[in-house]
């Protein structure tokens, strides 16, 4: 098999960043200390979230796919949120800088590994971005999928109750790969909504929610890629969610993607109370 890296990463371009409470090392080009200086509701939903999962689930364990450098883990960390962090990534090099910040937390475990929606080995290859390494479809190349079932299964990891999913255009695939832990375990779902990569994925942006409600997913609240809610809908609003799809598309509007939430029926009492409290929070912010 030939080598995954198709841009190379220069180990000596890394630099620390500090989020709220906590150190991180981080590639020299990662944007995500200066985005939420200068937008401070960025990545800021997820934290929030989280606190009001807590409060219906005292105890709970996250998974986190595409856990990057630690990000998610430092700002739930700093929300107060000292949860059992299951961390996935799959890049080499954000393994690396993930395994060096997660020795600074507790309940945190790390698993090395690309996921999608069948476990096998498929043609991609890893394509460096400025804070990110995505997969990308090669005609040569190829590396091992695993899927969220496995881990779960494999790792015995229970009480799931919150998984994030952010992978550049492989959430559809991932959230499908999730089928028997979803079912099983209900987590709330929190993911990256991005139609320009969904595309490049020749995904069908829709098809998701239709899962979802058919899984007894009810709640969707879509916020834009800054932080800010956007509406709360239900799973079988396929009409509006299309027209939420076609508009950041092209990539000429005026944000590029969305962070969607979605909750299971029998969360319906928390999915109200994350909506009053989301509403409270950004008349006062």
């Amino acid at each position: 098999m030939k080598s995954l890296f198709t841009k190379a990463k220069d180990p000596k371009s890394v630099k620390t960043i500090r989020l709220g409470a906590f150190n991180l090392l981080a590639n020299a080009e990662h944007p995500i200390e200066q985005y939420i200086k200068d937008h401070p509701n960025y990545s800021a939903n997820l934290p929030r979230i989280s606190n009001y999962i807590a409060e219906k689930y005292p105890s709970f364990s996250v998974i986190d796919v595409g856990a990057n450098i630690g990000d998610t883990i430092a700002l739930l960390r700093n929300a107060g949120n000292l949860q059992q962090i299951h961390c996935i990534e799959g890049d080499p090099f954000y393994f690396d800088l993930l395994t060096q910040n997660a020795q600074q937390f507790e309940a945190v475990t790390l698993t090395n590994a690309f996921l999608g929606d069948i476990a096998g080995n498929v043609a991609f290859v890893i394509d460096a971005q400025e804070g990110t390494g995505k997969l990308s479809k090669s005609s040569d190349l190829e590396t091992q999928i695993e899927t969220v079932d496995n881990l779960v299964r494999s790792n015995h990891w229970a009480n799931i109750k919150l998984l994030k999913v952010d992978t550049d255009g492989f959430e559809v695939k991932i959230l499908r790969g999730s089928a028997e832990t979803i079912s099983a375990q209900k987590p709330v779902l929190f993911f990256e909504y991005d139609p320009f990569f969904l595309d490049e994925q020749q995904e069908d942006g829709l098809s998701i929610f239709k899962q979802l409600s058919d899984a007894g997913y009810r709640s969707v609240f879509f916020y834009d890629n800054l932080g800010r809610l956007l509406l709360r809908i239900k799973t079988t609003d396929l009409d509006l969610i299309a027209q939420l799809f076609e508009y950041p598309r092209n990539r000429k509007a005026a944000f590029h993607y969305y962070d969607v939430c979605v909750l299971h029926e029998s969360d319906e009492d928390l999915a109200n109370t994350l909506f009053v409290k989301e509403k409270e929070f950004f008349k006062a912010h």
